[in-house]
């Protein structure tokens, strides 16, 4: 009598390891999946602030007085 129930408890313990590593499985997959989404958004982004910001008002103003500062000390450099 008790071998055959620590028999069916033994295969309920294999069914429900099993289980446990699939699900484990998973979830290490889906984290990997989310880092694979961090990684990619982060340059994203990066790139959108860039072109936001080339497309500004302050960056034309930046660029414009580089440029004349520029071309101020090229006349007093001869």
């Amino acid at each position: 009598m008790w071998q055959w129930k620590i028999a069916e408890l033994k295969v309920e313990l294999q069914v429900n390891e099993a289980m446990i590593k699939e699900v484990e499985e998973k979830l290490r997959s889906v984290e990997d999946e989310e880092m694979m989404d961090k990684t990619s958004v982060v340059p994203k982004a990066n790139t959108k602030v860039v072109e936001e910001f080339k497309a500004s008002n302050e960056f034309k103003a930046i660029v414009i007085e580089c440029s004349s500062t520029s071309y101020r000390f090229s006349f007093n450099a001869y």
